[in-house]
């Protein structure tokens, strides 16, 4: 299965939101900048709570069937573009594999990724944690539980 979860940063400004954001914000109107901490932070705990949703609906159908998620590395992929938070998903089950997608040309750039603490923590936990990159030769992290290369 294929699930996208997360919306670009700039998302939010339609009617509905920004009610529902002043609702819980007494009756503040959602910051004019997008990239405001506090508003990513709102976003992205909406989302949380919706891929809690996903996860559990998902279990109740089939408690065998793998939630995973591929997405880029975490500060790409939360503050950046797409207000996904996989590690608090990860901290908080909602994820039984991540696949992150490290796409680098050159490997110092691509190790320095790897090396991330998002990602190191993840590995830390014991977490079925994979890396894909491409155009890179790769080698082997001693202590990661797999790694995937597509190399051009």
């Amino acid at each position: 299965m294929t699930f996208i979860l997360g919306l670009p940063v700039d998302f939010g400004y339609d009617p509905y939101t920004a009610k529902l954001y002043a609702r819980e914000h007494n009756g503040q109107q959602p910051p004019a900048n997008a990239k405001d901490p506090a508003w990513i932070a709102w976003h992205a705990d909406k989302i949380t709570e919706v891929m809690a949703q996903f996860f559990h609906s998902v279990k109740a159908m089939d408690e065998d069937c793998m939630v995973s998620l591929s997405p880029n590395p975490w500060e790409f992929a939360y503050e950046t573009y797409y207000l996904q938070d996989w590690q608090t998903w990860e901290r908080a089950g909602y994820l039984e594999q991540l696949i992150v997608q490290v796409y680098r040309n050159d490997m110092p750039r691509f190790e320095r990724e790897i090396r991330h603490r998002t990602v190191q923590q993840a590995n830390e936990r014991q977490f079925r944690l994979r890396l894909s990159s491409r155009k890179c030769k790769i080698q082997v992290e001693r202590g990661f539980l797999g790694l995937m290369a597509i190399c051009d």
